[in-house]
């Protein structure tokens, strides 16, 4: 009887994807601190009223990250972390189409949720997918008291 080979899930655009994915959730942030002044004078609020919708990003993903032990253990990760891309995406579009600044900033808020499924799916990912001999080295931390033959 003949074994078949075990399949490598991990594919060459596996981690690059990874990558990309987790870059995605640092766009929200980048793109409204340089349009601050422009999203405020489009829904004529000051810039101090426009930067909570950051704040209320932040917010959301805390209160969120909270819960997402319990979420990663019920459902699959590659689930998740759609699930959190296409949150991102849905939060993009609509802010793009709001109305009234009421809106923009309840929606931007979603973004919080997509960062917290992106980033610990990403990370976790990784480590399931990358066998133990294909990941760096653990760096050497030196003190005082330590030596150069004592890396971790």
């Amino acid at each position: 009887m003949e074994e078949t080979p075990q399949r490598n899930p991990l594919s060459k655009l596996t981690v690059p994807s990874l990558v990309i994915s987790r870059a995605i959730t640092a766009l929200p942030t980048l793109v409204t601190g340089l349009l601050l002044i422009d999203i405020g004078n489009t829904f004529n609020t000051s810039v101090g009223i426009s930067g909570q919708i950051r704040t209320a990003s932040s917010a959301l993903s805390v209160i969120f990250a909270l819960s997402m032990g319990f979420i990663s253990i019920r459902y699959k990760h590659k689930t998740l972390l759609t699930t959190g891309l296409l949150i991102y995406t849905l939060s993009a579009v609509t802010c793009g189409l709001a109305p009234n600044f009421t809106i923009m900033l309840g929606v931007y808020a979603l973004s919080g949720i997509g960062m917290a499924l992106v980033v610990p799916m990403v990370t976790t990912l990784i480590g399931e997918l990358l066998p133990v001999e294909k990941r760096t080295k653990p760096a050497c931390f030196f003190s005082l008291s330590s030596s150069i033959n004592s890396c971790v």
